[in-house]
């Protein structure tokens, strides 16, 4: 093993990461725009990236160890390692928050069409809802909007 392998393996795993990057943008997007296709090809793409980061981490994390296991690896090495460890850990948890966003998104659109079938079902009343002057609004439409 040699200080080479070793940054390949990180600038193979941060290029990796940066299409991961452009693909939760994507995503984000698709989402946003209700786009169910592409939605399922970002879906393929976004596995196909994680299972390749999982072998990209699992090949970093043997080369670190014999890195730590080498006494004539030097200083230069193990301070590229500890910075390239830290960028990681900064970007991993940017991209735990991207993907908290788009679950967000995707959260939203369910309960906004959970809401918009309770209305075309005829259950609009909202049991949580109150009038301007405090009272509780029970103004419950029973009736089906499949029978009007």
């Amino acid at each position: 093993m040699n200080s080479q392998e070793i940054k390949q393996a990180y600038n193979n795993e941060f290029a990796c990461l940066q299409e991961l990057d452009t693909l939760l943008g994507q995503e984000r997007q698709a989402l946003k725009s209700r786009d169910t296709v592409l939605i399922g090809q970002l879906l393929e793409q976004k596995q196909a990236l994680i299972i390749e980061l999982e072998s990209l981490d699992c090949q970093r994390r043997h080369l670190k160890q014999q890195a730590g296991e080498m006494t004539s690896c030097g200083n230069d090495i193990r301070e590229f390692i500890n910075t390239r460890d830290a960028e990681l850990k900064k970007l991993l948890e940017q991209f735990r928050h991207q993907n908290r966003v788009n679950h967000g998104i995707v959260e939203m659109g369910r309960i906004f069409t959970r809401q918009i079938l309770s209305i075309l079902r005829g259950h609009a009343h909202n049991p949580g809802l109150y009038d301007p002057q405090g009272s509780h609004n029970n103004t419950d439409s029973s009736k089906s909007l499949a029978k009007v």
